[in-house]
């Protein structure tokens, strides 16, 4: 018997609809959840080798007198092109003379599988490889690809960071070997600040951001790019992890962007940061930790097959160049959030997607007390196959919110949002609100309060 997947296309696409609740949804939630991940497993008659690779799909849950969902899948202009031609024109599938070219012109498909951005009244769809992708929030419908206004030169990650203290938004992009550095104010333009270079060409999924500095981890992950260029295999074929190389940290000072500090230590992989803020001439910051890079091979599996990823603090010590490495709790958990008002400063709580021991399946959430240690926790059915919790706060105090985590269950062939009380985690399900067909893994997304 096969084990339950996410790793599949979604099955249809629809416009809002109401949806079915089981339980009580709280007076106060009031807003929508957009959600984001690889859509399309199989068009054309063959199958994306890669989740990465997918065009993306939106899913979305409206919370109002009563609750709404809708799925749309991203429509880029290079998707259009592709359903005009009916064959890939982009990506790893597209005919070995297209990829050749696309690379040498930098010509990308933006297929927004990754993570979801509210800036400035507009939503973007993102993927780390391109630019962003403009999405109507009302009706999900694509619209354009965008550059802001030609500063995003290469890439915009798909992980921007929020510091609430300087009300700004941060991102990066990879380009080539340089790392552009990108603010996007609550109130003002997009900007570029300007530009590092890498220790080498290779894979920056996430980084960090502090009131005074860039943090990138970067792990021993290395394009081979004679692979990349030539579109020989997947996009797993096309890094090599090197652990000899080291991780390299390198810390970008706002006011000396042209000055970046690099610090070497021992090899291990960060898919997702939780948070970093700075203390007593140190930064610290929260992340899950993976001891390789397997987990590429199966980004969209329900639970950590490919490695043991696990809840670390680390401190760094800018005169000295130390680093500290401190494990805070050593269960399999990935998908990391603090309450948004705390993002940039020092936090309390770290929410958590958790994982069922005895399976490996991925539905559940859990809260960690970063004071105590303690941690409250809840699962799902064994069975059942869980993404990204998302926090939703309900005012500024940190422990006070609902924890939103989107659920399928595979014996019904039906996915579900669970929504838990985030101060009484143990006290289990709120509510569930069900769609009435399974939804495909989505990585990331925001909840945008109405």
């Amino acid at each position: 018997m096969n084990k339950p997947t996410l790793n599949h296309s979604l099955i249809r696409e629809h416009n809002f609809e109401v949806l079915d609740v089981e339980g009580s949804i709280p007076e106060d939630l009031k807003g929508t959840l957009y959600r984001t991940g690889p859509g399309l497993l199989k068009r054309f008659g063959q199958s994306v080798p890669h989740p990465f690779d997918a065009d993306g799909a939106v899913t979305a849950v409206k919370f109002q007198e009563q609750v709404y969902g809708a799925s749309k899948v991203i429509k880029s202009k290079e998707f259009l092109e592709e359903e005009k031609a009916k064959k890939f024109l982009y990506g790893t599938l597209a005919p070995w003379y297209s990829v050749i070219l696309n690379n040498l012109n930098q010509k990308i498909k933006s297929t927004g599988n990754t993570n979801i951005l509210a800036w400035n009244h507009k939503m973007y769809a993102l993927m780390e490889m391109s630019k962003p992708v403009e999405i109507n929030p009302v009706t999900l419908e694509t619209n354009d690809v965008t550059d802001f206004s030609g500063q995003v030169k290469g890439a915009f990650s798909a992980h921007p960071h929020r510091v609430e203290k300087l009300k700004t938004t941060f991102n990066f992009g990879v380009r080539s070997d340089w790392i552009d550095l990108y603010a996007l104010p609550d109130h003002g333009s997009f900007k570029l600040l300007g530009s590092i270079k890498a220790p080498w060409e290779g894979m920056i999924h996430d980084f960090m951001v502090t009131d005074k500095h860039f943090i990138f981890f970067i792990g021993p992950v290395k394009l081979i790019k004679w692979r990349a260029l030539l579109g020989i295999g997947d996009l797993s074929n096309y890094f090599k992890w090197e652990p000899q190389s080291g991780m390299q940290i390198i810390v970008v000072p706002f006011n000396q962007i042209e000055k970046p500090i690099q610090i070497s230590i021992d090899s291990f992989w960060v898919w997702h940061f939780v948070n970093a803020y700075e203390e007593n001439e140190e930064i610290i910051i929260e992340a899950i930790k993976h001891d390789g890079f397997g987990a590429f091979e199966a980004p969209s599996s329900a639970g950590p097959e490919q490695s043991m990823p696990s809840l670390h603090r680390y401190k760094i010590n800018l005169s000295s160049k130390r680093v500290t490495d401190e494990s805070l709790w050593k269960n399999p958990c990935e998908f990391p959030s603090v309450h948004p008002h705390f993002t940039g400063a020092k936090n309390n709580y770290i929410y958590l997607q958790t994982f069922n021991e005895d399976n490996g399946l991925g539905g559940g959430v859990a809260k960690y007390n970063c004071k105590t240690g303690e941690i409250s926790r809840w699962l799902a059915p064994k069975e059942h196959m869980g993404c990204e919790p998302v926090f939703v706060p309900k005012n500024n105090i940190e422990s006070e919110g609902y924890l939103l985590q989107l659920i399928q269950d595979p014996n019904i062939n039906k996915s579900y949002l669970a929504i838990i009380n985030a101060n009484d985690i143990d006290g289990g399900l709120l509510a569930k609100v069900w769609f009435d067909d399974p939804k495909p893994m989505t990585y990331h997304g925001i909840f945008v309060k109405a």
